[in-house]
């Protein structure tokens, strides 16, 4: 949600590249000046969540396995309209889909150097790994 944020965030050296999107994004600040990440960050959850369940009440991810913590997409599809808008937008923020794809595939989110750790916004010395 906010990408000029990645600044902060321990990357490896091969995603170093990452920070300077970062910092051409950092004059788009869209919601003016904000509290630290980590305030941020906890106050985000509530909203979070909400739209998580709407996505499970609305089939997009699987209800049990929200239930059971996770989020597991379904084989549930887009609106034609819906698809159309998001599949432009990221066209059309390309760096940016490759950033938030890389965070995803290429780094676990628990213990140490996950992105837990990495962007020190939660807790990650108890994570099971």
């Amino acid at each position: 949600m906010f990408p000029f944020r990645v600044e902060g965030v321990r990357l490896a050296q091969k995603h170093r590249r990452f920070r300077s999107l970062a910092q051409s994004l950092e004059s788009q600040k869209p919601y003016g000046e904000q509290p630290d990440d980590s305030v941020l960050f906890a106050r985000m959850e509530p909203i979070q969540h909400a739209a998580l369940e709407t996505l499970a009440d609305k089939g997009f991810i699987d209800v049990g396995e929200w239930r059971a913590g996770y989020v597991a997409p379904t084989d549930q599809t887009l609106a034609e309209e819906l698809r159309d808008r998001v599949d432009a937008a990221n066209v059309s923020e390309a760096n940016l889909v490759e950033l938030i794809t890389t965070l995803a595939l290429e780094y676990e989110l628990l213990g140490r150097n996950g992105l837990k750790d990495r962007t020190g916004l939660l807790e990650h010395r108890y994570d099971a790994v």
